[in-house]
């Protein structure tokens, strides 16, 4: 099974070549990014990467965190829209023209589990952020798959806790608009 999954992960990245989020479908003559499939990816790579030895490890981690952080940026992750969704330009089914560069509840759910698995894979240091000099468990000495992102989930329990407030920020916006005239009156 773990040869299967490697030879599907390297296919993936193989195909995806210099880019972070890929087009709905490799082959289609017509390119829509998909922020969902980067999610789901970056989250299988980050599981994978456990199962690997260095430099394999290192390969899918550093891949994992590269689709990360593009989704981490303006240009995937909401900010100031009245957008329900963490992701944009997501896409779910293409050929029948049906949630297309839209947020998808499954790419948010993979990018908050991508982001978890990283969190959960990085040696903490005491305050809770990236160690400097951290081992595993034989000893040796574990290169940190975050302190070198310059991305979405360096440092402490700060990148998830923004992303929590982050994912809750738009239920709080739309609870606090009365939607009816009754309503209206009874929040006043």
């Amino acid at each position: 099974m773990l040869v299967a999954a490697r030879k599907v992960a390297d296919y993936y990245l193989s195909r995806l070549g210099n880019e972070s989020v890929p087009n709905w479908d490799f082959d289609a003559p017509t390119q829509h990014k998909d922020s969902s499939a980067a999610a789901a990816v970056a989250s299988a790579l980050i599981e994978l990467s456990g199962f690997v030895e260095v430099p394999d490890r290192d390969h899918y981690m550093q891949a994992a965190k590269r689709m990360l952080d593009e989704l981490a940026s303006p240009a995937y992750l909401v900010e100031g829209t009245s957008s329900l969704a963490l992701l944009l330009h997501g896409v779910g089914n293409l050929p029948e023209g049906k949630a297309i560069d839209a947020g998808l509840i499954y790419g948010d759910y993979y990018f908050i589990e991508a982001l978890a698995r990283l969190r959960a894979a990085s040696p903490a240091a005491p305050d809770g952020g990236v160690g400097e000099g951290a081992t595993d468990a034989g000893g040796a000495a574990a290169a940190s798959p975050v302190a070198s992102s310059g991305g979405c989930a360096t440092g402490s329990h700060a990148a998830i806790g923004a992303l929590a407030l982050l994912a809750c920020a738009p239920l709080l916006r739309w609870r606090r608009k009365p939607s009816t005239a009754v309503e209206k009156r009874d929040r006043s």
